[in-house]
């Protein structure tokens, strides 16, 4: 038994697939990709509310086999945010390495001794006197 799905019942606003069809025949590949991602979205809020997949399918113009990378999708999601911060963090360790390395060099060549260089900028004495 296929089990009804009213979108409005969800807080859903979808419209009917000609609507949609028409839309996305006048707008760009970057919005068509928006779209199926707000409806992958929206299908995940429904499956974690108990909705059925058929009832999923029907209000989310997903395929099953769409359906059924739902977990996958949110699993790649959460992957990249995680890529995307790691490269973030690596980025900001780099520009503050320069940043010391740029201190160090100024404080070096003011005839600042090399304890008070490692104190203030966490360089090691080898990186120091490599400058």
């Amino acid at each position: 038994m296929v089990e009804v799905c009213d979108s409005r019942k969800y807080g859903l606003d979808l419209r009917p697939d000609e609507t949609i069809c028409n839309e996305e025949c006048q707008l760009g590949s970057a919005r068509r990709a928006e779209r199926q991602a707000t409806r992958f979205d929206v299908a995940k809020k429904l499956k974690a509310q108990g909705v059925g997949m058929d009832a999923i399918i029907k209000a989310t113009n997903l395929s099953a086999r769409e359906f059924n990378c739902i977990d996958e999708l949110e699993r790649i999601r959460k992957l990249a945010r995680h890529n995307e911060a790691s490269a973030i963090g690596h980025a900001k360790d780099v520009v503050r390495k320069e940043l010391f390395i740029e201190i160090a060099t100024e404080l070096k060549a003011q005839g600042v001794s090399i304890e008070d260089i490692i104190r203030s900028t966490d360089l090691t004495i080898d990186e120091i006197l490599q400058l």
